[in-house]
């Protein structure tokens, strides 16, 4: 019994920390998504758990810049939700800007929680203009048709 109570709690646990994912990047967006007049790189992060996640101090590195990490301020993600970070460059934009964009010739990006802890790293490849890479049931795949803010349904492909 005891032994099935630690289990239990230890996948409770882990599970705790794999509720948020990088869900869908686009790394070179021209037309796909507009926010205030300009089309910055994105990054969907998604609460794919059954309860909210607190974002403060979730953070996203890319692995050119250590230096400019991005810092979720605030917010609550409920399950099922996704929520945009804009890879624009430009942190003094909104809350939701990260110093860094993600280079279209492919790099690695990083979740961590408050404590550091690695939620999930993905390597991003190399990608078309208004292009995608996302999550899918079978893994990760290009979008020719990014979902922003969106499940990701459209038609997905393992590579060009």
């Amino acid at each position: 019994m005891k032994f099935g109570l630690f289990v239990f709690l230890l996948a409770l646990s882990i599970g705790a920390f794999a509720q948020l994912e990088i869900n869908e990047v686009c790394a070179s967006n021209y037309k796909n998504l507009e926010v205030n007049g300009e089309t910055p790189d994105w990054i969907g992060i998604k609460n794919s758990g059954i309860a909210p996640v607190e974002l403060q101090g979730y953070h996203i590195a890319d692995q050119s810049s250590v230096q400019n990490l991005f810092y979720f301020q605030n917010g609550v993600l409920q399950p099922g939700e996704t929520i945009l970070v804009y890879a624009s460059g430009f942190p003094e934009r909104s809350d939701l800007d990260a110093a860094f964009s993600i280079t279209s010739n492919g790099e690695t990006l990083v979740l961590l929680t408050p404590a550091d802890d690695v939620v999930e790293q993905v390597s991003v490849p190399s990608l078309r203009a208004d292009h995608s890479y996302g999550k899918t049931p079978d893994g990760w795949k290009y979008f020719t048709e990014p979902t922003p803010n969106a499940e990701n349904t459209t038609t997905a492909y393992f590579g060009y």
